[in-house]
């Protein structure tokens, strides 16, 4: 049963990494096309 809860913390933990690494790639994406649009401005 112990070992259960520890695989299942274990699983969750994994999952908010997961999710915050796709968030920061997200944020990293949207970053990039601002300053993609920046330089064309100043072209």
């Amino acid at each position: 049963l112990l070992c259960d809860i520890e695989n299942q913390v274990e699983l969750e933990e994994k999952a908010r990494l997961i999710n915050q690494v796709l968030e920061l790639q997200n944020t990293l994406e949207d970053l990039s096309a601002r300053v993609d649009a920046v330089k064309e401005e100043n072209l």
